[in-house]
């Protein structure tokens, strides 16, 4: 559902400054699949407007072809059917038929032969986190200079509270032009979230923010919070944020409230 409610706000012809999104690895089904295709087929018509829209890795199993036939004509990438993790009702499946097996085994007397040549995938294998939730015109990184960009790239900070947030927020607030801001490889609790929020808000000309890794040792249920502090700032200053990267945060669709 959380995947869905993103493609309508993506598709609400406000926003249209994004020429490239990316819901790879979100573990989306094939039925999601087929709603977001059809959704982006009815608002971006390749002969006027063309955003391309990236869905591999993710778990479409034996859907896979049908979905590749829906995507003709359009800048829609399903990827390999290859890279699909497989949806969970093949995997139902298979463990079903590897029960049988196992069962017949055990009339035959041979259980444990059957079990030894089983297969031992896990199902954590198909429940792997969101790996990246990207939307981004695909600003170069040239067209920003050292002069314009705050960094804490991989500084490994736990911030928790307003106060250990400080620092962070007052090198925001006194950098004269703010477009981009890169938190990238540090932890942001929801009341050091609230504090840089503020900062912020002194940046109406943000327009790149790469937030991956951005919630190592978080309970899910703190993210909403955070990123509704976050993106409620990015509106009140009025950016127009052309690339927002929160991959590697395995939030899962519990993050997708704090959109």
């Amino acid at each position: 559902e959380g995947i869905k409610s993103i493609c309508e706000a993506i598709c609400d012809k406000r926003h249209n400054k994004i020429k490239y999104v990316d819901f790879s690895g979100n573990e989306l089904s094939a039925e999601t699949a087929e709603f977001v295709i059809r959704r982006w087929r009815e608002v971006f018509d390749p002969k006027y407007r063309r955003v391309e829209l990236k869905m591999t890795n993710n778990c479409y199993g034996s859907n896979f072809a049908k979905l590749k036939m829906l995507i003709s004509y359009t800048g829609i990438d399903l990827g390999l059917s290859d890279d699909d993790e497989g949806s969970m009702s093949d995997y139902s499946e298979k463990l079903s038929e590897s029960e049988e097996n196992v069962e017949d085994s055990e009339e035959e007397g041979d259980r444990s032969a059957r079990i030894a040549g089983g297969d031992d995938k896990d199902v954590d294998g198909l429940l792997q986190g969101v790996g990246c939730m990207k939307f981004t015109d695909q600003l170069s990184m040239s067209e920003s200079s050292s002069n314009d960009v705050v960094s804490f790239l991989d500084q490994q900070l736990k911030l928790n509270t307003i106060q250990d947030a400080e620092s962070v927020a007052k090198c925001i607030e006194q950098q004269k032009c703010m477009r981009v801001l890169e938190l990238k490889g540090n932890t942001l609790g929801i009341e050091s979230g609230k504090r840089i929020a503020q900062a912020i808000k002194c940046h109406p000309e943000l327009k790149r923010c790469l937030w991956s890794d951005m919630f190592t040792g978080r309970l899910k249920d703190e993210i909403p919070p955070i990123l509704k502090s976050l993106c409620s700032a990015m509106i009140s200053a009025d950016c127009h944020i052309t690339e927002l990267d929160l991959s590697d945060n395995a939030f899962g669709p519990i993050g997708a409230e704090g959109r």
